[in-house]
């Protein structure tokens, strides 16, 4: 199976459709999370909200193909699924207003359990908590290196 820029085009118009669908949704104030199922075998994606509530359901039928089955293709398709994640977002599109922050997508199994986070953005002072934490972690080191010299 090869790259394909139909199918990357593909991806990316099932997941700016589902974004569009809950932004125009005044029943929904904000989401934080969209959970993708792919069944790699029958070559289907589906992108529900929080609620588990469907958004948008597409077959891709080259991933359909049988030649395409197996580890390594499952490997390519969440790969092409995360290129295409990251193009959507390089677009702004997980920016809008209703889309809180952090944000992430998981891959999810068919009762809704998280085997692996596609893509996730967080808070900027989240970013920022992590750098003053690692300074203040490097800080304390240094301070019990001087106080302990020769426990090291």
């Amino acid at each position: 199976m090869k790259e394909n820029p139909k199918i990357q085009g593909i991806i990316e118009s099932i997941f700016l459709s589902a974004i569009d669908r809950v932004t125009k949704d005044g029943a929904i104030q904000t989401i934080s999370r969209l959970y993708v199922q792919l069944d790699a075998d029958a070559g289907e994606i589906q992108i529900f909200d929080e609620p588990e509530h469907l958004l948008k359901k597409k077959i891709i039928f080259d991933w359909a193909d049988p030649r395409n089955k197996g580890a390594v293709f499952l490997q390519r398709k969440l790969a092409m699924i995360r290129s295409a994640i990251a193009r959507v977002a390089a677009k702004g599109v997980f920016n809008h207003p209703k889309c809180s922050k952090p944000f992430f997508i998981s891959l999810v199994d068919d009762e809704f359990k998280e085997s692996e986070v596609l893509f996730g953005q967080k808070e900027q002072s989240e970013e920022g908590e992590e750098c003053l934490m690692a300074d203040l972690e490097k800080e304390l080191d240094d301070f019990y290196r001087k106080l302990f010299p020769d426990m090291e």
